[in-house]
């Protein structure tokens, strides 16, 4: 093949020039169209031509996975001693006070039953309304866990009488403790899970309190 620019001849299947470079013809094996260089296709019949760089695939776009499924939260038995506590009269005192002043009576109930719980080893598992759940034995186990909820439940007890002091009003907490064996384990849903147990012992001590 002779090139079109310097006029030097070429081995058949160059697609440049072995002299100055430059790009040459792609004759058609099928119908002797003169395609240039770099042509993927014929210009004259559509062929693909042999002597081209081979077209690029398409990028591969990977299939959309499944979004992955939360590991199934397997539950145990445990012993467990629960303990509820809540402030008597609360639905009066909070028709009293505007919700401000509601909201720092609650706060400072929370911040002194839970102080109280954490002492004696116990864990909070939830805070409903005005009242406090907690758990003696779950997630971490003491020999003498329902010893530890009932000195909670007593020291709660005695706790509001500085409690009223401080809140310059006549503060006092239902208390209900009980002991059982119950399921615990993670509960809840793929957007929010919460460890928590549930047992007739539960009911039982919410029950208690009243």
């Amino acid at each position: 093949m002779d090139c079109g620019a310097c006029g030097a001849a070429n081995k058949a299947g160059r697609r440049f020039c072995a002299k100055c470079g430059a790009p040459l013809e792609l004759t058609c094996a099928a119908c002797g169209f003169a395609n240039d260089a770099g042509d993927g296709f014929c210009g004259g019949c559509g062929a693909a031509l042999a002597d081209s760089a081979a077209a690029p695939e398409p990028a591969h776009t990977p299939e959309p996975q499944p979004a992955a499924q939360p590991a199934a939260v397997t539950g145990e038995r445990r012993q467990v001693t629960i303990l509820f506590a809540d402030l008597a009269g609360f639905t009066k005192l909070s028709s009293e006070h505007d919700p401000e002043e509601t909201h720092r009576i609650l706060s400072r109930f929370f911040e002194t039953v839970d102080g109280i719980v954490d002492s004696f080893g116990g864990a909070i598992d939830k805070h409903m309304g005005d009242s406090v759940m907690a758990l003696f034995g779950a997630p971490i186990a003491h020999g003498n866990d329902p010893e530890r909820a009932v000195g909670a439940a007593l020291a709660i007890h005695d706790a509001m009488a500085g409690l009223s002091s401080e809140m310059k009003l006549a503060l006092r907490v239902h208390a209900g403790v009980a002991s059982g064996q119950v399921m615990a384990s993670g509960l809840g849903s793929s957007s929010h899970s919460e460890y928590t147990v549930l047992g007739d012992s539960v009911n039982l001590a919410a029950r208690l309190m009243n």
